[in-house]
């Protein structure tokens, strides 16, 4: 069953239909995402395709996924996914769009959902996987005592692996 979280300043909560048009403008341009290999949007459908996506694997509980919601406005998506097979382990995934960054808002959202994971999930571990040419996304997992462990090449790309245990 999906909730919605709550931190100082956000709340993380479902993607909805109307976020087509703020999710469609950061998928849309490259720069947006450097670091990310994602496709880059075309066309608004691309984006109405991805919410209905996100939310059918929520209902299959196959991944949790919230819009993070700053003053009523979408500035990202956090995710928990990936899970091995024993739901003791998941994967984040989270993006913020650019003019949201170096003010703390990833941060408040990773711990949110990090304490849904651990507390009311069960888990036992998260793990992170971002880009070594990434600073910003590094230093965060790092502040946050999330253990680098490795480094793999995936799809071309070179990736950081992070772990926290709980």
């Amino acid at each position: 069953m999906f909730k919605t979280l709550k931190s100082e300043r956000l709340i993380l909560r479902q993607l909805r239909n109307e976020d087509k048009f703020a999710l469609y403008h950061y998928r849309s341009s490259k720069d947006n995402f450097p670091h990310v290999n994602m496709p880059i949007y075309t066309e608004l459908i691309e984006a109405e395709v991805y919410i209905q996506k996100m939310n059918a694997g929520l209902v299959s509980g196959e991944w949790y996924i919230w819009g993070i919601e700053h003053n009523n406005k979408l500035i990202g998506t956090i995710s928990l996914w990936n899970f091995n097979e024993m739901k003791t382990k998941a994967e984040f995934g989270f993006g913020l769009f650019p003019q949201y960054r170096h003010q703390g808002f990833m941060r408040e959202a990773i711990t949110v959902c990090e304490t849904y994971g651990f507390d009311e999930l069960n888990l036992e571990s998260i793990e992170a996987y971002t880009s070594v040419t990434n600073p910003d996304s590094n230093t965060l997992l790092h502040k946050l005592d999330y253990n680098l462990i490795d480094t793999v090449l995936e799809d071309g790309e070179e990736l950081n692996v992070y772990t926290k245990k709980k």
